[in-house]
């Protein structure tokens, strides 16, 4: 098989795409985001669809791949195909029923009928053995799908064109088994176990209902005995309540004798008075005591003293008088004549003494020195001159400053008289007016005097009206008229009872007749008899109910309860079919087992030619480097070099594992295509690759690839040269 060319209508983040393909090895070259992925994953659907409803998008590539406008996805794929060229066209859906595909026969021009997806039909392989076989995408093991592709292989190396693979019969065996035995026990021999099941169920229920009944029997003769004995104890009750209900006749009528009597005596006191008297009389105290609460509340308006409330203007004038008066007397003081200022004669006839003495003392020195005597006098005297002098001096001048002072308290005094004067006479004014408010005040106090005498006497009137209309009771008015209202509506109430008596027509003597024969049984009240009564009724109705139930449930069992002579029989018809189909599953069993011993001695006939292969292919790969690798049953690698012990591949560099996957994967591509010779697909399997390990791959490839069409996926722009010199179709993406 090879694919041709591809052309995307709109997939992804690729639209009006194309690419052509040639025979051998094809490498697809371009940048990341160029669109590789979506190249391939536009392959797979086309011819496998996708089915999962997976919400992961790495795993529904409908859904990860769906463009952000919504617009349809769709394309179509030229392939050759066992000699003829086909056209594969697909409109993807939401699911993958909604799909339209076409595949059309492009020699004949006729479309082609498919029975399931173009892939499964045309390469004989499941999606899952698909991509785990010729789509290699980075190496996804190819142990993933082992049980598949080993029966695939064992199929297509040991059977005949004509004969069926193992799968096929393997199905055919397990689903023929599985119609008898399955887990959800709906199989034919399931079913006829269930029957058997029922049968036995239902045989052991007929022997369980015939010892039902004869229990119903027993409970239903023992019920009716319960009934019995309390229909006979509800007959007792019945009569005692009955004795009862006279009983408590006669108290009724004890009660209706006091009654009246109480009745009576009520009317006897309240015969000198009237309800309308009553009504009367609390009408006029109600009156009364809001007229004597207006008086009480007008009382508190009245003043005790009857001197003039002026706020003490009165003794305020007077201070202020005396103050005046004080005043006037300071300022009186100032006017006496002040005491007369020192006398400076007595200083100048000192310094008169002075001169004297001392021009005596001049005149008598050219005489005599005797008269130089004279100067201590003429000295002595000055000098009490000019002390006296300073005195007097000190004097003026404290004269002058209390002279200062004195005028100017003076002024304060006078402005002080002026500020009292105006003060007097607006208090004298405020008292003018303060004394006429009182004489008002006055007249008002005696109005209200004489409106509060007033209400009293109308409120003691009111009392006394009151009081005859009561009866002229004595005492607390309010108290009786209480106490009478209480004995009217006693009265009232007893007149209605005895109104509404059941015995009002019974006369006292009648009333008195009946109580004579009174015994002194002790008996319980009939209600307490009545409540007896019902849970006797209570208890029969519940017995009669269990009865009805047992006969219902007798009658129930019988109908729906086969014969055990015919339960029997049908056990025996079904233990036998069972027993048949016991033996097919048996058989069944044995020929799966003698099945799968042919198929694991066809399996351990196709491992040796696929070991061979995927060592010829490793050997080429590596250039005989790591020696020969064997495959196991699970597609597990194990590598044997000289003079080693053969180890796992998991022990080998990344490059030289990823070479011995490749050639396993090939091998298996190789030998699951058999004659079809199905194109391999590689997304970037060579990207681990060193460039000694890129070249020999490369060269690989292209050697393979004159067998089977490759198509290399990758981004790395030295495998183009490589490809190129290898003589590979290089396509570049863009």
């Amino acid at each position: 098989m090879k694919i041709n060319k591809i052309k995307i209508d709109r997939f992804g983040g690729l639209s009006d795409f194309t690419l052509d393909f040639s025979d051998g090895l094809n490498l697809i070259f371009g940048q990341n985001e160029d669109g590789k992925t979506t190249v391939l994953s536009f392959l797979r659907l086309m011819f496998y669809g996708s089915g999962t409803k997976a919400g992961d998008l790495f795993i529904n590539l409908r859904r990860r791949f769906t463009p952000f406008s919504g617009d349809r996805m769709g394309g179509e794929v030229q392939f050759t195909h066992e000699g003829r060229e086909y056209l594969l066209s697909k409109q993807f859906g939401k699911t993958q029923k909604s799909d339209k595909v076409s595949l059309i026969d492009q020699v004949s021009g006729k479309p082609v009928e498919l029975e399931g997806e173009v892939g499964e039909v045309l390469f004989g392989m499941s999606c899952a053995a698909f991509e785990r076989s010729i789509f290699i995408s980075q190496f996804t093991p190819a142990q993933d799908g082992s049980r598949e592709l080993s029966a695939r292989l064992a199929s297509l190396a040991f059977s005949d064109d004509g004969a069926e693979d193992y799968n096929t019969v393997k199905d055919r065996i397990e689903n023929a088994a599985g119609s008898i035995f399955t887990r959800r026990k709906v199989g034919t021999a399931d079913r006829l176990s269930q029957k058997i099941d029922e049968l036995e169920n239902e045989k052991r229920a007929a022997f369980d209902i015939e010892a039902r009944r004869k229990q119903n029997d027993a409970s239903l003769l023992e019920i009716e005995g319960e009934i019995a004995e309390l229909e006979a104890e509800k007959k007792r009750l019945s009569s005692l309540s009955a004795q009862s209900a006279q009983k408590e006749k006669k108290a009724e009528l004890r009660a209706e004798l006091s009654r009246r009597a109480a009745a009576a005596e009520l009317e006897k006191t309240l015969s000198i008075v009237t309800p309308e008297g009553l009504a009367t009389a609390e009408k006029k105290l109600h009156t009364a005591s809001l007229i004597s609460a207006e008086a009480e509340a007008k009382k508190s308006l009245l003043r005790d003293d009857a001197s003039p409330a002026d706020d003490g203007i009165s003794e305020k004038l007077e201070l202020i008088l005396n103050d005046i008066e004080e005043i006037n007397r300071r300022l009186a003081e100032f006017e006496k004549p002040s005491e007369e200022s020192p006398s400076p004669s007595g200083n100048g006839m000192n310094f008169i003494l002075a001169f004297l003495f001392a021009a005596a003392a001049a005149a008598g020195a050219a005489a005599s020195l005797v008269f130089l005597a004279l100067l201590a006098p003429a000295v002595l005297f000055a000098v009490l001159g000019i002390t006296s002098h300073v005195k007097r001096a000190k004097a003026e001048a404290d004269i002058a400053r209390e002279r200062l002072l004195t005028e100017r308290k003076k002024s304060d005094l006078e402005a002080e008289k002026k500020r009292l004067n105006d003060d007097y006479l607006v208090l004298r004014e405020r008292k003018k007016l303060s004394d006429e408010g009182h004489k008002k005040a006055e007249n008002e106090q005696n109005k209200l005097r004489e409106e509060i005498r007033e209400k009293t006497d109308e409120s003691a009137r009111l009392e006394n009206e009151a009081r005859v209309l009561l009866g002229n009771a004595d005492g607390d008015l309010r108290g009786e008229l209480a106490r009478l209202k209480s004995a009217f509506e006693k009265l009232n109430a007893l007149k209605d009872w005895l109104t509404e008596s059941p015995h009002k027509d019974l006369s006292l003597k009648e009333i008195n007749d009946i109580l004579a024969d009174d015994g002194d049984e002790e008996l319980l009240s009939t209600a307490e008899y009545d409540e007896e009564i019902r849970a006797l009724d209570a208890k029969i109705n519940r017995s009669h109910a269990a009865a009805e139930r047992l006969r219902t449930e007798t009658e129930e069992l019988l109908r729906r309860t086969r014969g055990i002579g015919v339960l029997e029989i049908e056990l025996r018809d079904a233990n036998r079919a069972f027993g048949a189909q016991k033996a097919h599953y048996d058989a069944l069993l044995l020929a799966g087992e003698m099945l799968d011993e042919a198929y694991d001695e066809m399996r351990s006939n196709f491992a040796p030619e696929l070991n061979r292969l995927t060592s010829e292919l490793f050997e080429r790969l590596t250039g005989s480097k790591h020696g020969r690798v064997a495959v196991s049953n699970d597609f597990m690698l194990t590598v044997s070099e000289n003079g080693t012990v053969p180890y796992s591949a998991e022990f080998l560099s990344d490059g030289s594992g990823d070479q011995a996957e490749l050639c396993l994967r090939l091998a298996v591509a190789k030998l699951t295509g058999g004659d079809h010779q199905l194109p391999l697909l590689l997304d970037d399997v060579l990207m681990q690759y060193d460039d000694t390990r890129a070249a020999e791959a490369t060269r690989f490839l292209a050697d393979y690839a004159r067998e089977n069409q490759v198509l290399l996926f990758t981004c790395h722009g030295y495998f183009k040269e490589l490809a190129a010199e290898n003589g590979a179709n290089v396509v570049n993406m863009k």
